[in-house]
């Protein structure tokens, strides 16, 4: 019997032998519990000691703000006493009158000016946001405000020491005089002159009182000292310090410094009360028994507690707290002595206050309460510490089911020895039974994938061992027959570069993947390299996929994002993309061309009769006559709704063009689409033409100059076709007023020029920098435009003059700011048809003269090129040792005669060709071959518009000399260093790629 019921407790379920003896763990747990509850006073010790714990943060850092007020920021004494012996110093040189600075003011800006070196140090020594000083001989007491001479200059940044530039500092009130002489900025509100009102006035009469009532009272000044709470200034509040300045025993003035409140909030890190943000920090002045909110510097409270309001303090106990809506909000108050016992201002109290919800303060306490109601839970602590011992107990079984499952093979099928126990048992079950489904299914997949079509091979390549690893048919897949045994590092790399050109780097993010297209036994395929670059340990791992069908999907969707849905036409952005190609690298070939803008007339009443769908049908029969009346060749585009643009070009007169146009207008003139009730109506069209080259050569141009004619059409001949009017274009008012603004600027000098830096690529380091023309508070701010305007009003000589003169004088005073190395060159645009008078060439020699060797001018290439004036140029280029640049080449229309004429020694290609030149083979052929032509005649080439690390490392390996974009650096006001990382991409070029 006893062997019966051993034998069946040997098999019993794993339940029955965890379950006994927890149950008996649950119930010594349990007596454990109730005797934790007999404990006594353990919550409340532990809520005083939240509130302790409170209170000396608290108390910590009124300490230190206490130790800031009164020993680093009002510590004003000597600073007044040196001011007042510089007034007595100017009185006794008879060159002020300090008793009656009232009636003189001219006398107070002697003293500001005077003074304002001891301003600034304050600002300096004391660090605070701001210091100041006024004037004033006689405090008005009926007056409602008074305006004071007077110097405020305020800091923006505290922490940050700019002592020797003063870049940090703003003049918020001071005089004009005293702002140029000082040289430092002005705030955006600034004003001439100190403005009290309200109870800032009431205070600084306050202050005057004082002083002439307790004068002969106190021998020490800093008890009539004054701290004021809410000082106003402009939009801001701060808190002010103020001691009076004193002539003869009377007030004539004021010296203060002010923290702004919301430089004291930073100093108040509420968070160190509460990690969760749930605390604060709040300044409260008690005055007569009364409260005053100064700041509070947590939104979390600040919304219902704001500067100036009066608190209402409440009681409890030893507790003070105040009400938020409906929930206490617990306050640790700490008194701030300010002031010596018997002062003028005693009786003000100021305090610093944490604050913070009682139910977020108490919440561990609470939260303790909670948990020890559900503290029987604990009890499962136990219970699982010792179901580990169990589970030593019953351990035996499962180590050898997990030997048996380690041992396995799975080459045949899977057998596992019984433990006897239930659930392992059934648990094995399922392991063989799963087992042996995976073997099956994977002999499965085995069989398929030897049915794929899709190939994949790959690679290994170690150069620190010299070892190659290939797949079998990894060249298979380029069309090759290679046996990868025999091969070599460099036979690798030499067969798989001869595919180079049939190899463009992928549109994905990862810069190590490339797409090859190849013809493989007469089909196009194509395929996928992708490969990682273990610098560190001097290995590449790469992959070779055949994504033929993925690029055809790819393909249909690039059609599809560039056509039109409707017309199948091309949409805006692929017309933008085709007129900008056409317009740069194949500009040749446009010769005579018309840009038409047509806009469908009576779509709406179309859609309004007989509804959208007709409508569509409509557009539908319109795009369809515009493709089969234009010429082979045009460019045709569906811009929006009812507008459409055709571009026709590469015709040899305008007079053949002309007659093309009117073919083309008479035939859709006589077309017409059936409405549902079979009434036929006319496709009415309203058009606009501007002719290339006579309207403009630039594709932005001619576009605004269709657009114009095509919409003075419409309000005139509606149905009509009309040809672009420069004249009613510069008659236009929109014309008026940007003429009416270039003259403004241009009489006001209203210029200011930011720097881009040009970078070498042999090292990443800045060899120039270019200055570009920028306005100053003006709607005009594209350059292209300012030049096109000066050029209808006859102004070009004026651009040219101010461009030269300003870009050097700045670049002379970044010289002497030591914030641009001396040796450094400058590139500064100039206009090809406009000359400086002999005059102006000695006026820049006699200021500029030792930087003019640094000078590059640059000409751009679709200027007018005046013989005579180019000619001019380069003698005094030549008598300045200076350079001479070829902007944007490849833009105009005659690029090779450009760059024979001038002979530059510097050649910037234009942005439109290097833009994605990385993926344009055309691109890099017009590119190469300019480099090559220039470095055999000593010219450099410089690339501009790199935005992308793929333009510059395509720019780099060819060799390119110097590149200019926003990738190494935005133009600014002052000039900028290139980033690290860029500097470091620059240098990585020249390392040796995978598949050089």
């Amino acid at each position: 019997m006893e062997s019966k019921i051993r034998a069946k407790w040997q098999k019993a379920t794993m339940l029955k032998r965890i379950f006994i003896p927890m149950f008996v763990l649950v119930l010594i747990e349990s007596i454990l519990f109730f005797g934790v509850i007999f404990y006594n006073n353990i919550l409340s010790q532990m809520e005083q000691n939240t509130r302790d714990i409170f209170d000396s943060k608290v108390v910590n850092r009124s300490h230190e703000l206490e130790n800031m007020m009164v020993n680093q920021w009002s510590n004003l004494e000597t600073e007044a006493a040196d001011i007042q012996s510089i007034i007595s110093d100017l009185a006794a040189a008879n060159k002020v009158n300090p008793a009656d600075l009232d009636d003189n003011v001219g006398d107070s800006h002697v003293i500001l000016e005077h003074v304002s070196d001891n301003v600034v140090s304050i600002l300096r020594n004391h660090r605070v946001t701001g210091a100041y000083v006024f004037l004033c001989s006689n405090m008005g007491k009926d007056c409602g405000k008074e305006s004071l001479p007077g110097l405020y200059i305020s800091d923006s940044n505290v922490e940050n020491d700019n002592s020797i530039t003063n870049s940090d500092l703003m003049i918020r009130r001071g005089s004009k005089s005293l702002v140029e002489k000082m040289g430092i900025a002005t705030d955006s509100d600034w004003e001439p002159n100190i403005t009290l009102r309200g109870s800032n006035l009431k205070e600084f009469q306050e202050v005057y009182d004082n002083y002439h009532q307790l004068q002969n009272d106190t021998k020490d000044i800093k008890d009539l000292g004054y701290w004021m709470p809410m000082m106003q200034m402009g939009n801001d509040y701060v808190v002010s310090y103020v001691l009076p300045i004193q002539y003869r025993g009377k007030v004539i003035g004021v010296l203060g410094i002010e923290v702004s409140h919301e430089y004291l909030k930073s100093l108040l890190n509420y968070l160190e009360l509460d990690s969760d943000a749930k605390g604060a920090y709040s300044l409260i002045l008690e005055n007569n028994g009364k409260y005053i909110d100064i700041l509070t510097n947590n939104s979390y409270f600040a919304v219902d507690f704001k500067s100036g309001d009066q608190l209402t303090i409440h009681q409890n106990g030893d507790h003070k707290y105040l009400m938020q809506n409906h929930d206490r909000v617990a306050l640790s108050m700490e008194k701030i002595n300010l002031y010596n016992n018997n002062t003028p201002y005693e009786k003000q109290q100021w305090h610093l206050s944490g604050m913070m919800k009682e139910d977020d303060l108490l919440a561990f306490t609470s939260q303790i309460k909670v948990v020890l109601l559900y503290a029987i839970i604990g009890s499962l602590i136990i219970g699982l510490i010792l179901s580990i011992l169990l589970s030593l107990w019953i351990s035996r079984p499962v180590i050898s089911l997990a030997n048996s499952v380690r041992n396995m093979t799975f080459k045949d099928k899977i057998s596992i020895e019984r433990t006897k126990i239930i659930e392992i048992d059934q648990l094995i079950d399922a392991i063989e039974k799963t087992g042996n489904n995976a073997i099956d299914a994977v002999a499965r997949f085995t069989k398929i994938i030897r049915l794929a079509n899709t190939q994949l091979e790959g690679f290994e390549l170690d150069y620190g061992k010299g070892q190659l690893y290939v797949t079998d048919d990894f060249f298979s897949a380029f069309g090759l027959q290679v046996d990868v045994n025999q091969l070599s590092i460099e036979k690798f790399s030499q067969l798989l570069h001869q595919f180079s050109d049939c190899c463009r780097p992928s549109n994905s993010k990862s810069a190590n993947e490339y797409i090859f297209n190849l013809d493989v036994n007469g089909k196009n395929i194509y395929l996928r390299l992708r490969y990682i670059d273990d610098e560190v340990n001097r290995k590449y791992y790469g992959l070779v996929e055949e994504v033929s069908e993925l690029m055809r999907e790819r393909q249909l969707i690039e059609y599809e994002r560039d056509h039109d849905v409707l017309t199948g036409l091309i949409n805006r952005r692929a017309y933008q993309r085709q007129m900008k190609r056409l317009f740069t690298i194949e500009a040749a070939s446009i010769k005579i061309g018309a840009l038409l803008m047509l806009d469908l007339d009576n779509l709406k009443m179309v859609n309004d009769k007989y509804g959208h769908e007709y409508g569509d049908i409509y557009i539908q029969k319109a795009a369809d006559l515009f493709r089969s009346l234009s010429p082979e060749g045009t460019i045709i585009s569906r811009i929006s709704g009812d507008e459409f643009n055709l571009f026709l070009y590469g015709y040899e007169s305008r007079l053949e063009l002309h007659e093309r146009i009117e073919r083309f207008w008479q035939e859709l003139t006589k077309a017409s689409v059936t409405m549902p009730n079979q009434q036929q109506i006319h496709i009415q069209v309203s058009g606009g033409v501007a002719w290339y080259p006579d309207d403009s050569r630039d594709f932005n141009t001619l576009q605004k100059y269709s657009d114009f004619a095509m919409y003075s059409v419409k309000h005139s001949l509606k149905g009509k076709i009309g040809d672009f009017s420069a004249r009613d274009y510069r008659n236009d008012v929109f014309m008026i007023k940007r003429k009416s603004e270039l003259s403004r600027i241009l009489e006001e000098n209203a210029f200011t020029y930011y720097f881009q830096p040009i970078v070498s690529t042999v090292d990443g380091e800045i060899y120039a920098y270019e200055a570009l023309m920028r306005t100053v508070n003006s709607t005009l701010k594209n350059p292209a435009e300012i030049i096109e305007i000066a050029k209808m009003e006859s102004k070009l000589y004026l651009i040219e003059k101010i461009t030269m003169s300003n870009s050097l004088k700045r670049f002379h005073d970044l010289i002497e700011e030591g914030k641009v190395p001396r040796g450094m060159k400058l590139f500064v645009n100039s206009i090809a048809n406009q000359r400086l008078s002999d005059e102006e060439v000695r006026s820049i020699e006699e200021q500029y003269g030792e930087i003019l060797p640094n000078l590059v001018m640059e000409l751009t290439e679709n200027e007018e090129l005046n013989e005579e004036y180019i000619a001019y140029k380069k003698r005094i280029l030549q008598s300045w040792n200076s350079s001479l640049a070829l902007d944007d080449y490849g833009s105009g229309y005659n690029s090779g005669r450009n760059l024979l004429f001038l002979n530059p020694d510097y050649v910037k290609i234009d942005i439109d060709i290097i833009r994605d030149i990385d993926k344009d083979m055309d691109k890099r052929t017009i590119v190469k071959d300019t480099i090559t032509y220039c470095h055999e005649r000593g010219k450099y080439v410089i690339a501009e518009g790199i935005e992308t690390i793929a333009e510059l490392k395509t720019v780099v390996g060819m060799d390119v000399d110097y590149i200019q974009g926003y990738l190494t650096g935005r133009p600014s006001p002052q000039p900028q260093g290139i980033y690290k990382e860029i500097k470091s991409e620059i240098v990585n070029c020249h390392r040796p790629s995978l598949l050089d």
